[in-house]
C-alpha cells in the first residue's frame, strides 16, 4: 500500500521528477532544495493531489534571486506584502 501523504509542516526537500512524483520517498534525485534564502518566504500555489506521473510536485510562489525558475519567483519584499493579505483558500493569478 506504500506510506500514507503527509502535509510537511517545515521546509522539505520537494520531490519534483519530470517522469514520476514519487510522494514520501527519499529525495535521491530530481528534488527541489527548500532549505534555501528564496524560500524563506513562499506560498505554496498548487500541487499534484493526483500524483499524475510529469505533472511535478508542487509549485511555488517564492523570492527570486535573478536566475530561472519553474515556479513563480518575484521580489522579497513584494513577496511579503503579498502574503500579509493573502487568505487562505485564495486563487493566485499570474499575469506578464
Amino acid at each position: 500500500m506504500g506510506r500514507r501523504y503527509e502535509e510537511p509542516d517545515h521546509n522539505t526537500m520537494q520531490v519534483c521528477e519530470k517522469s514520476q512524483c514519487p510522494f514520501n520517498t527519499d529525495p535521491a534525485s530530481g528534488t527541489e532544495n527548500l532549505d534555501i534564502p528564496q524560500y524563506v518566504h513562499a506560498v505554496v500555489m498548487g500541487v499534484n493531489k493526483a500524483r499524475i506521473p510529469g505533472n511535478g510536485g508542487a509549485f511555488f510562489l517564492h523570492a527570486t534571486d535573478g536566475g530561472p525558475t519553474r515556479c513563480v519567483a518575484i521580489d522579497d519584499a513584494k513577496l511579503v506584502e503579498i502574503m500579509r493579505w493573502l487568505q487562505p483558500g485564495a486563487l493566485i493569478a499570474i499575469s506578464k
